[in-house]
């Protein structure tokens, strides 16, 4: 229960992908590098366009045809608007309302997956901006072996003078430490949010 509480977070069911990356520091931070991994979060990039009838509002007009001639006697032409994103599509290509209509909305659908791949994008440019530079004075951890052996952990304080359980590759008190810090950041702007203040108010008699 406790591991489900604590990898709750948005990206926290999706796989790892894990790379390496030796920064600064020469032949050392190369040694490094076969011993620590970078995780990053997995973005899934399928994008399902569900329009819903509510979601869109549908106009019909008068196509004007071309340079004037075989102009349209019926509300032929279709403009569909989706209403939350503001986003517009039309045609009047065809003679037939139900074909301006169908292209329409292929034409709609289009521009709102290109719409929700660029906030897909904006979230992984996000993602990337929070990483630290792989440079001196940017470690979320210390690691030293001489002239005592402590591997200290400067998010959560943590520090742990088994150095080659570590090394060997078992980071879970790490882990914990920091989903447990983070839960606990997660519930104190939880208690600062005005939805939070509101039920505490509307406790009091």
């Amino acid at each position: 229960m406790e591991i489900a509480t604590l990898l709750s977070g948005e990206h926290d069911a999706r796989n790892a992908i894990v790379t390496i990356h030796p920064g600064a520091g020469g032949t050392e931070s190369q040694d490094w590098a076969e011993m620590l991994m970078r995780m990053s979060p997995e973005i899934d990039e399928s994008i399902q366009i569900d329009i819903k009838p509510e979601d869109i509002r549908v106009d019909t007009y008068r196509s004007g045809g071309r340079g004037g001639q075989h102009v349209n006697t019926t509300d032929s032409a279709v403009r569909i608007t989706h209403i939350s994103t503001g986003i517009v599509a039309s045609c009047q290509n065809e003679r037939s309302q139900h074909k301006n209509r169908d292209r329409a909305m292929k034409m709609l659908r289009s521009k709102l997956y290109e719409f929700e791949l660029e906030k897909k994008k904006e979230v992984s440019k996000q993602l990337e901006d929070s990483k630290l530079d792989i440079d001196f004075g940017s470690q979320i951890r210390s690691y030293v072996l001489h002239p005592y052996r402590l591997i200290k952990d400067h998010r959560t304080k943590l520090e742990v003078g088994d150095v080659d359980r570590v090394i060997d590759g078992d980071l879970g008190p790490f882990m914990r430490a920091y989903l447990l810090a983070r839960r606990q950041v997660s519930f104190k702007d939880g208690a600062k949010s005005p939805a939070a203040s509101s039920r505490q108010d509307s406790k009091v008699p």
